[in-house]
C-alpha cells in the first residue's frame, strides 16, 4: 500500500542460481536434508543426531583427555565435510554440554573440557534446549519439568476461561492440545528420574480434570479420569515406556520365575548408577513384564495401543511403581 492508500502488486524478477535457495522457503528444509544426506559417510548416525540444519554430535570417554582428542577429530571431520559442500558452521551458535554425575560436577577436580571449532574455543553450556527438551549437565531434568509445568499452567488458564461456556468435548480438545501434549512429550526421559517431578506435574493435571468436571478442588479424582478416558501422569509414563520398549527392544520372556533383578534379559545389563534404571529401555522392559498375560499377548497386534491404554485408564495408577504391585 502506497502513500495514497492504493494497493499495488509486485512480483520479483527471476534470478538464476547455481546453489542455495531463498531463506524461509517451504522446500528449503527438504532440499537441505537431501544435500547433506551423505554425512553418515563422515560421522555415523549412531553418534550424530540431525534435525534439518541442527546437528548434535555425541562422544563419550571416561578419560577427559582422550575425550577432548576424540571430540577434536570428529568436529574437524564435520567442519571439513561442510567446507567441501560450501557450508559454514557458525561457531557463535555452537556449544557443548558435558554430562557428568552431580558429584563429579561439584568436585574440586572437575574442569571444563577444551573443545575448539576453527581455532575458537567453544563455551560449555549448563543447559541445552534441543527440539523443545531442556537437557542439563547432570540429567536432573529439573529445568525441563519447570518448562512443562509452566506450559501446563498456561493451558490450565485457558481451560478455566472456557470451562463455563463450552461443552465437554470442547474441553477435552483443549486439555489434549494444551496440557496433555506437554506431559507426554519426552516424559520417558524425565518421568523416572525423580518421583517429585511426577507429583508436581500430576498435581496440575488433577486441577485440569476437576476443572473439566466442574467439581470442588478437593474432590476425588479417580472416577473423573475414568469418566473422561484420560491417563494419569504416572500412567502416561508407563504407557510411553512400554510402547518404546515394544517398538525398539526385543520382547523377551523372563529368564526364570524367581523375582530377582536379573530375571529379565533386557534389564540384566550390569550397571553402577541408579540413573541407568530410569532409561526407557530398562523401565519399559520391567513394566512390560509386569502387565497381565492377556495384555502382553496383544503386543504384536495393531490394537496393542488401545488395549494398553484401556488397561491403564481402568487401573488409574497414582504412582508408576504401582504397576509392580
Amino acid at each position: 500500500m502506497d502513500e495514497t492508500g492504493c494497493t499495488k502488486n509486485f512480483r520479483s524478477s527471476e534470478l538464476l542460481r547455481f546453489f542455495g535457495i531463498p531463506q524461509g522457503s517451504i522446500i528449503g528444509p527438504l532440499l537441505f536434508i537431501i544435500y547433506v544426506n551423505d554425512i553418515d559417510g563422515v560421522i555415523p548416525w549412531e553418534i550424530l543426531i540431525g534435525f534439518v540444519d541442527d546437528f548434535t554430535l555425541i562422544t563419550s570417554n571416561r578419560d577427559s583427555n582422550q575425550l577432548e582428542i576424540d571430540t577434536f577429530i570428529k568436529i574437524n571431520s564435520l567442519i571439513q565435510y561442510f567446507k567441501d559442500i560450501n557450508l559454514i558452521v557458525n561457531s557463535k551458535k555452537t556449544n557443548y554440554l558435558n554430562i557428568q554425575t552431580r558429584q563429579k560436577k561439584n568436585s574440586k577436580f572437575y574442569r571444563p573440557l577444551v573443545v575448539c571449532l576453527d581455532d575458537e574455543e567453544l563455551e560449555e553450556a549448563d543447559v541445552v534446549d534441543y527440539l523443545g527438551v531442556r537437557v542439563d549437565g547432570t540429567l536432573s531434568w529439573e529445568l525441563q519439568v519447570d518448562k512443562v509445568a509452566s506450559k501446563m499452567s498456561s493451558g490450565l488458564f485457558v481451560l478455566r476461561s472456557v470451562a463455563r461456556l463450552s461443552q465437554i468435548n470442547v474441553l477435552k480438545a483443549v486439555y489434549h492440545s494444551l496440557i496433555e501434549c506437554h506431559i507426554s512429550y519426552s516424559i520417558i526421559l524425565w518421568g523416572g528420574v525423580a518421583k517429585s517431578h511426577i507429583s508436581r506435574i500430576f498435581g496440575i493435571q488433577k486441577k485440569a480434570i476437576r476443572c473439566m468436571a466442574n467439581v470442588p478442588p478437593m474432590s476425588h479424582w479417580i472416577e473423573l479420569f475414568k469418566k473422561f478416558n484420560v491417563l494419569t501422569v504416572p500412567c502416561i509414563y508407563i504407557y510411553e515406556c512400554i510402547l518404546y520398549y515394544n517398538r525398539h527392544c526385543t520382547v523377551c520372556e523372563p529368564v526364570h520365575g524367581y523375582n530377582t533383578r536379573s530375571r529379565l534379559v533386557n534389564t540384566s545389563a550390569p550397571h553402577s548408577l541408579s540413573l541407568f534404571e530410569s532409561m526407557p529401555s530398562y523401565m519399559g522392559a520391567k513394566m512390560f513384564h509386569a502387565l497381565p498375560m492377556d495384555i502382553k499377548k496383544a503386543a504384536a497386534k495393531i490394537s496393542f495401543k488401545k488395549v494398553l491404554k484401556d488397561y491403564l485408564v481402568e487401573k488409574c495408577f497414582y504412582d508408576f511403581g504401582d504397576i509392580f504391585l
